[in-house]
């Protein structure tokens, strides 16, 4: 089924995108008139999907400057990777007894290759090697 989205929404996932890419960087105001040029819209579907970023959270509305892209605070994101981390597991738990050899050895295929990727894209922590990383359960 071909899911057909309003102009605001196709702007709100683009917005949305750019906060999660960090194009838009945090305490970044947000120029209304440069992005809806960018985006190819009118301001009334930039400013609807502003709006709905607001409500939730993401963006802080300053009266008479605009608005400007939000800092989360420790708690919260402590709050969102542990539902991330609750839903992983879920999802992990209702995908492994599907598993066939072939997807298991794709995802390792995967992952070695992340781990090969170029060192200078790559945090530290994951230029190592991969050992003592578990297999996947078969």
């Amino acid at each position: 089924m071909i899911e057909h989205l309003t102009i605001r929404e196709r702007t709100y996932n683009a917005l949305l995108e750019m906060i999660t890419i960090r194009q838009l960087q945090v305490g970044q105001v947000i120029d209304e008139v440069s992005l809806a040029r960018m985006l190819n819209v009118s301001r009334t579907p930039l400013r609807e999907a502003i709006r709905q970023l607001v409500i939730e959270g993401l963006v802080t509305a300053r009266p008479y400057r605009g608005h400007a892209i939000r800092s989360l605070t420790t708690k919260e994101l402590n709050d969102l990777y542990s539902v991330r981390k609750e839903l992983e597991v879920l999802a992990i738990r209702g995908a492994v007894p599907r598993m066939t050899d072939a997807d298991i050895a794709e995802l390792e295929g995967l992952l070695d290759r992340g781990v090969q990727a170029p060192a200078d894209r790559r945090p530290a922590r994951l230029r190592q090697p991969r050992q003592g990383v578990p297999r996947p359960y078969r």
